[in-house]
């Protein structure tokens, strides 16, 4: 008579049983993943995955390299050689465009840009990032705080300089009107006066406190009647 269907789980159950007797059957722990085996407990590792293997048989899942007593990463809950995860895994270096190992790596934009930590520097002058504050050039690299001022930062509508920026990062900037200007820029185009709660008339392209602009105003008119 042919083998039935019973017959291989018959046979595991045989096999099982018989380790149990003996004493080299680990109830504790599962049966190897790979080869569907018990494990005696002087062959048994055990990894972060929570799986339980033959020594053996504890390799790369992309290349089967084996991983006893070496560094791996786990992918998907899978053990995967260094190797492996540097080539076809890990993240790039935005800068260098090398792998960056496990742990090593620095991100910005949600990790949309990815850095080792020797790479996250100034584009311009190669100051390190880490800790301090850093913008985005147009070309996609990244700026350190004097060189963003020096070359990156907008032109004042009014005086034409750079505005930079200060040691928190922050830039004392206006927007009005699509323009932009230094804090210390935006006063009266007349008399030169800070404007009282950042509040301006404006003619032209001009913006003028209350009394400069009443007093051209009146002068407009007087001149109207006068003609």
């Amino acid at each position: 008579m042919g083998e039935t269907m019973i017959d291989p789980v018959f046979a595991h159950l045989k096999r099982d049983l018989a380790a149990i007797h003996d004493g080299s059957f680990l109830s504790t722990i599962s049966h190897d993943p790979v080869a569907i085996e018990p494990i005696k407990e002087a062959d048994a590792i055990t990894y972060a995955n929570e799986q339980t293997y033959h020594r053996a048989h504890f390799a790369c899942t992309r290349c089967w390299t084996a991983l006893f007593g070496v560094p791996y990463v786990l992918i998907a809950a899978q053990p995967v050689c260094n190797t492996c995860y540097a080539a076809d895994l890990c993240p790039k270096c935005t800068r260098c465009a090398l792998p960056i190992a496990s742990g090593q790596i620095l991100s910005i934009k949600d990790g949309a840009m990815a850095f080792h930590e020797a790479c996250f520097a100034c584009s311009t002058c190669n100051t390190a990032l880490v800790g301090t504050p850093f913008f985005e050039t147009p070309g996609g690299g990244l700026a350190c705080r004097m060189c963003y001022s020096a070359s990156i930062a907008p032109e004042c509508a009014r005086c034409g300089e750079k505005i930079g920026v200060g040691e928190d990062g922050r830039a004392e900037m206006l927007v009005i009107n699509e323009k932009k200007y230094h804090q210390r820029c935006f006063t009266c185009y007349e008399c030169g006066a800070p404007f009282e709660d950042m509040k301006a008339l404006q003619v032209g392209d001009r913006f003028l406190c209350k009394a400069d602009f009443n007093q051209i105003a009146t002068g407009a008119a007087a001149d109207a009647g006068a003609q």
